[in-house]
C-alpha cells in the first residue's frame, strides 16, 4: 500500500510539473487563443447595427485612380496626401449625411508641402462639427508614455479624439484593442480612450 502511495504521489508531482514547464512555455495560452478562434468562427459573422462605411487609403487609391475625364489620376506623393485633399473628404462625408466622421490616421506632424493646408483641413474638420480624430501613445523605457497627438489646429477643431494601436498576442495575431490606455503608473487612463470608444 505504501509502495503504491509513493507511486501516486511521484505520478502526481511529475504531472504537476509537466503542467508547470508547460505553463511557463505558454502552451496553455495558445490552447486558449485557438480556442477563442474557434469559437468566434463557430458563432460566425454577426451583421452590422449600425450603418457605417470605411473610407479606406487602399493599393488601388495609392496607385492612382480613373477620374470623371477617364483619365489616371494620382497624388503628388504615394504616402503623404495633402491635407486638402483630406479636407475634401470631410465636406463630401459631411454633404452625404454622415453623422460622424473618424479618421484613424495621426496627423502630429505640420504639412511640410504647405503649412496652409494645415488650416484648410481644420477648417474642415471644424465646419463639419462631427470629426473624431486619432492619437498614438507610444511606450518608452521607465515607464515613460510618449504621446503623438494632433498638431494644434486639428486639435482645437475635432469633436473629441482617441488612441490608436493595438497590441499582437503571442502568435502575432491581433484580437483585441485596449478600450483604455495605460498611465504612467500601468493604470487604465479614462482621458485616453481608444478611438473606438471616443466615436461611441
Amino acid at each position: 500500500l505504501s509502495t503504491q502511495r509513493n507511486r501516486m504521489l511521484a505520478v502526481g508531482i511529475g504531472i504537476a510539473v509537466i503542467m508547470v514547464l508547460f505553463g511557463a512555455m505558454g502552451a496553455f495560452n495558445r490552447l486558449e487563443l485557438a480556442s477563442l478562434d474557434w469559437r468566434f468562427e463557430l458563432r460566425g459573422i454577426r451583421p452590422m447595427t449600425v450603418k457605417a462605411a470605411v473610407v479606406a487609403i487602399d493599393d488601388e487609391s495609392l496607385n492612382g485612380w480613373a477620374g470623371d475625364d477617364s483619365k489616371p489620376h494620382y497624388m503628388p506623393e504615394r504616402w503623404v496626401w495633402p491635407r486638402d485633399f483630406h479636407a475634401q473628404v470631410v465636406r463630401n462625408l459631411k454633404e452625404a449625411g454622415a453623422k460622424l466622421i473618424a479618421f484613424d490616421v495621426v496627423f502630429s506632424e505640420s504639412s511640410k508641402r504647405d503649412p496652409q493646408q494645415d488650416e484648410i483641413f481644420a477648417q474642415a474638420v471644424k465646419e463639419a462639427g462631427n470629426v473624431v480624430m486619432a492619437e498614438r501613445h507610444v511606450p518608452k523605457a521607465g515607464g515613460a508614455i510618449k504621446t503623438e497627438t494632433l498638431i494644434p489646429g486639428l486639435l482645437a477643431a475635432a469633436l473629441d479624439k482617441g488612441h490608436i494601436g493595438a497590441s499582437h498576442t503571442e502568435d502575432g495575431e491581433l484580437r483585441e484593442l485596449l478600450p483604455l490606455y495605460y498611465d504612467s503608473s500601468g493604470g487604465l487612463d479614462p482621458d485616453k480612450p481608444n478611438l473606438d470608444v471616443a466615436v461611441l
